[in-house]
């Protein structure tokens, strides 16, 4: 499947083919960050496409945050995956 998502929490990811549709209701489109500053390990799942979004809106919305304030400033827009101490 080509769905992206958690697969067990805390430890397990699957971002399956950017965009790729494989006939299953997923068909979503995403951009997975890992950031581990801060002393933290952060898995955040930025959804571009998929079920409930509409593509050409939140393309514009994340990478206009992004250029504005950076990938810090718009984890408002993201999901997160994992964020736990390093160690």
């Amino acid at each position: 499947k080509h769905c992206n998502q958690v697969t067990v929490p805390g430890a397990g990811f699957l971002v399956g083919g950017q965009g790729m549709s494989d006939g299953s209701k997923c068909g979503q489109w995403g951009v997975s960050v890992i950031d581990t500053t801060g002393g933290r390990s952060r898995v955040l799942y930025y959804a571009l496409d998929g079920p409930g979004l509409d593509v050409e809106i939140r393309y514009a919305e994340v990478l206009t945050c992004w250029r504005a304030v950076g990938l810090a400033g718009c984890e408002h827009l993201a999901q997160v995956w994992l964020d736990e101490p390093i160690g």
